[in-house]
């Protein structure tokens, strides 16, 4: 999964995004904070909710010998968004530092497509320690890895076209 599914013979989009456990580890904690914040109301046992989905998605990957990579990043995430909420004691702020990883992930994969350099490609080589020289040694990789950024940009770009009216008008149950 992830950077493994770029360079298989089936490519495949889903795997790039982790399977359905990566959506439900990246999901879940969203969910369960908007879930539990709608019907209580309360700032607190909505963070707890969402921190609880973490963990449980942490020891899932350590008894399973999984890499952490991925609940890892999304763990940061939602433990920076759960301090924040609670240091402001507004729900909405929970999804504030997604809304800036989205900026900043919109512009920087953006732009390593615009220059010809994707960022996934870039990745890739440097974890599986491939030549610099891949971009022209390995067109169908150039292709795949540059599809796989675009798809991520979009992912992102989408979520901000959606979610900051929102974060602006204070809507966390639509948040989530």
């Amino acid at each position: 999964q992830g950077f493994q599914a770029i360079t298989a013979d089936d490519f495949s989009i889903s795997a790039v995004v982790g399977g359905w456990r990566g959506v439900v580890e990246a999901t879940g904690p969203i969910i369960l904070f908007v879930a539990i914040f709608t019907m209580t109301k309360r700032l607190i046992p909505a963070l707890i909710g969402a921190v609880v989905v973490v963990v449980v998605s942490l020891v899932a990957q350590l008894l399973t010998r999984k890499s952490l990579e991925q609940v890892g990043i999304g763990a940061l995430g939602t433990l920076v968004g759960a301090v924040w909420a609670l240091a402001s004691g507004n729900a909405v702020d929970f999804f504030a530092f997604g809304l800036i990883l989205d900026v900043v992930y919109v512009v920087v994969f953006g732009l390593s497509v615009v220059i010809g350099h994707n960022l996934i490609g870039w990745a890739i080589v440097f974890v599986r320690h491939l030549p610099t020289t891949w971009r022209t040694d390995y067109p169908d990789f150039v292709r795949r890895s540059r599809l796989a950024t675009l798809v991520w940009t979009g992912v992102f770009l989408i979520r901000l076209i959606i979610e900051v009216p929102l974060f602006a008008t204070q809507a966390v149950t639509a948040l989530g």
